[in-house]
């Protein structure tokens, strides 16, 4: 079983990109910050190719956003081994719809991440199969239609 580190010693970081049109990085501030969830928001600008520098290649190899970095203060790294974590205590996740039910599972305190995604496993399921069909099909279908629109 995995040890959680305490949240004193974790740094959690949302990199996004503001631009208007992105459903995917749009849902999951939103949200963190209805929730007010105790998040660090470090914008990256998708029009200067931001997301493809070095430093956040490092988190993200496929530089999509949004991308969520739990940095672990050195004096507790080591204590935490956690599956998905680096030498240095670093955590990386990203596409929305994992990053949006990693936030509920780590801070399920909150209300707003009570009431968006109670604990009923029936209720959480629907849930998913909703965001499910918002990105991979919905998603697909409104893009085609904004594609075709330009043209």
């Amino acid at each position: 079983r995995m040890k959680k580190a305490s949240r004193r010693c974790v740094e959690t970081v949302l990199y996004y990109h503001s631009t208007d049109i992105s459903p995917t990085c749009t849902m999951v501030v939103a949200f963190a910050r209805h929730a007010k969830l105790p998040l660090t928001f470090k914008e990256i600008s998708y029009e200067k190719g931001d997301r493809f520098a070095k430093d956040f290649l490092k988190f993200n190899p496929y530089h999509c956003l949004p991308t969520l970095v739990e940095k672990i203060k050195s004096s507790e790294a080591s204590s935490t081994g956690g599956q998905g974590e680096d030498q240095k205590g670093e955590f990386s996740l990203w596409e929305s719809q994992a990053v949006l039910r990693y936030l509920c599972a780590r801070f399920p305190e909150s209300e707003v991440v009570q009431d968006a995604y109670p604990n009923d496993i029936r209720i959480r399921a629907k849930i998913d199969q909703m965001l499910d069909y918002r990105h991979c099909t919905l998603y697909s279908l409104v893009c085609k239609v904004f594609m075709l629109s330009e043209t």
